[in-house]
């Protein structure tokens, strides 16, 4: 039999004047066989409620039909469980569950929902099946549906029969990544993992990629050489898992290139480009970072290409960067602008390392100095074992994006010239619906407004996201607006350095964002939102 469950958040009380309401739960609603979705609250920490089964005193005549509508009413206070009495009653989504009406687990059952309500009037149930059916649902042609509903937003559908002429599609099998032969044209070739494969990428197989979908599961990891993997867009769906990691001190690295365009035709919200979870599990994990940030224990001189450092065994390598922020004095702060103002944020890649008997690290820089960096002043190392960065030949740039339910964690990497939404007054693009029908969370959408600055495209976004989200230990480089966002999401950002974010640094979006903000470097390099 389907369910229906309930999670209800712990935020907001709904009262009656002075006391809590008796509320009812009233649905008029007939039973599909597909995609099942019940309730989930929002907020944080959620907490489960009892589950209820949609049969016998909760339904009219007992239990749910195919093709008749059936009124439900479920008393909330049915939900209460040992571990909670349903105080501070927040929100109720529709949330996946239940089986399907045959009694197995795959095709689960859904609601056909006409109306609900949560309301303090109980209505009365009847003993016999109404008298009027729900009129027949008719499917306007599927490959005419341009969104699906993901979570929070409407999202872009692919298929093979959508492409372009001359873009072709290559399917894991065996759990293995497939060979692609010939020699396709950049941005033609969409990569499929199904949901029973399980694939691990640890090479470079020269291919740039338009799109690399994981329904399944994805790891791109060394292999005793170094990683190389360019896509426009990597998207993680429901129940998919991309996995990106080096691991211990491994010297071997990961390079993700973002390289291609937007399609304002079929994602006209300019969703793609980038990494996108939409309710999938997207795990980034670096090596370890031993020192984030060093002082100077003298001033770093014009002309000088020697840094000396206050400590030994930093951690830094040759080969890898260190940002020496601005440290200028003197400007006019009457000003966002400052005036005229010349950033004087330097770039040192290290050539040579050594200890002093003093117990200081002196750095040779590539190149000398071209401005004076204080005594004191916090120097970042950006060098991370995983770089993912926008190609400097892509047209659009890229975003990493996670909204919904599955897994979302990002340590110790580097995060390169991503972001696309700016600091110009934000102009959305806004699309609708038409009439056709579709079934469930399937849309045609058409364009009312087409914007000139997205919102919410910034470099690494948890956008609505129902899980426990962690940024840490990242170096993010180059955005032009917002480096880190948090919109109505629990993040843990600690341990970051954010470079060049033309905005803001670290940015929560509505004010509902919980978790720790702790140790984060911000080096601005001019810009600023006015």
């Amino acid at each position: 039999l389907a369910c229906l469950t309930m999670l209800i958040s712990s935020a907001t009380a709904r009262k009656c004047g002075q006391e809590v309401c008796s509320l009812f739960l009233i649905v008029l609603v007939t039973s599909l066989i597909v995609d099942s979705h019940c309730c989930q609250g929002g907020g944080w920490p959620r907490k489960g409620s009892n589950i209820i089964t949609m049969e016998d005193s909760y339904v009219d005549a007992g239990h749910l039909s195919t093709n008749e509508w059936r009124r439900v009413l479920i008393p909330l206070d049915d939900l209460e469980t040992t571990e909670w009495d349903l105080t501070e009653v927040y929100a109720i989504t529709f949330h996946r569950c239940g089986n399907n009406l045959l009694g197995t687990e795959s095709a689960k059952a859904t609601y056909h929902i006409s109306s609900l309500a949560v309301t303090n009037n109980a209505i009365e149930l009847i003993s016999y099946a109404p008298s009027s059916a729900p009129s027949v649902y008719v499917y306007d042609d599927l490959l005419l549906a341009t969104h699906r509903h993901v979570a929070h937003h409407w999202y872009p559908i692919f298929h093979p029969d959508r492409e372009p002429d001359g873009h072709i599609w290559v399917y894991a099998e065996n759990n293995a990544w497939p060979t692609v032969s010939g020699n396709p044209d950049p941005q033609t070739v969409t990569l499929l993992i199904p949901e029973d494969q399980i694939v691990t990428y640890s090479g470079d197989d020269g291919i740039k990629y338009d799109k690399i979908i994981v329904k399944g599961s994805l790891t791109i990891q060394p292999n005793n050489t170094d990683v190389f993997l360019t896509a426009t867009t990597i998207i993680v769906e429901s129940g998919g898992e991309v996995d990106i990691k080096t691991e211990g001190d491994s010297v071997h690295t990961i390079a993700i290139e973002i390289d291609g365009a937007l399609d304002l035709t079929k994602d006209p919200q300019e969703t793609m480009v980038g990494i996108v979870a939409w309710e999938g599990n997207l795990t980034i994990t670096g090596n370890e970072v031993v020192t984030k940030m060093a002082g100077l224990s003298v001033v770093a001189s014009v002309g000088t290409n020697v840094l000396k450092f206050y400590g030994v065994n930093l951690g830094f390598t040759v080969g890898g960067e260190l940002v020496l922020p601005d440290t200028q004095t003197g400007l006019n702060v009457g000003h966002w602008s400052f005036n005229g103002y010349v950033d004087q944020t330097e770039i040192c890649k290290i050539v040579s390392i050594t200890s002093s008997l003093f117990g200081e690290t002196h750095i040779t820089c590539e190149h000398v100095l071209i401005y004076n960096h204080s005594v004191g002043s916090k120097i970042a190392y950006v060098t991370r074992s995983i770089k993912i960065f926008t190609s400097p030949s892509s047209i659009s740039r890229g975003h990493i994006l996670h909204t919904g339910l599955g897994k979302f964690e990002v340590r110790n990497a580097r995060i390169e010239n991503f972001g696309r939404t700016t600091i110009d007054v934000i102009d959305s693009t806004k699309i609708q619906p038409t009439n056709l029908k579709f079934g469930p969370m399937m849309k045609q959408m058409e364009v009312t407004y087409q914007g000139t600055n997205q919102i919410a495209r910034y470099a690494m976004h948890a956008h609505h996201s129902k899980i426990e989200a962690y940024f840490t230990g990242n170096a993010v480089l180059y955005s032009p607006r917002d480096g880190m966002v948090a919109h109505n999401s629990r993040v843990h950002i600690t341990d970051n350095i954010i470079v060049g974010a033309d905005g803001t640094g670290i940015f929560l979006e509505d004010s509902t964002e919980t978790g720790p903000i702790v140790n984060n470097y911000i080096i601005g390099t001019g810009g600023g939102s006015r």
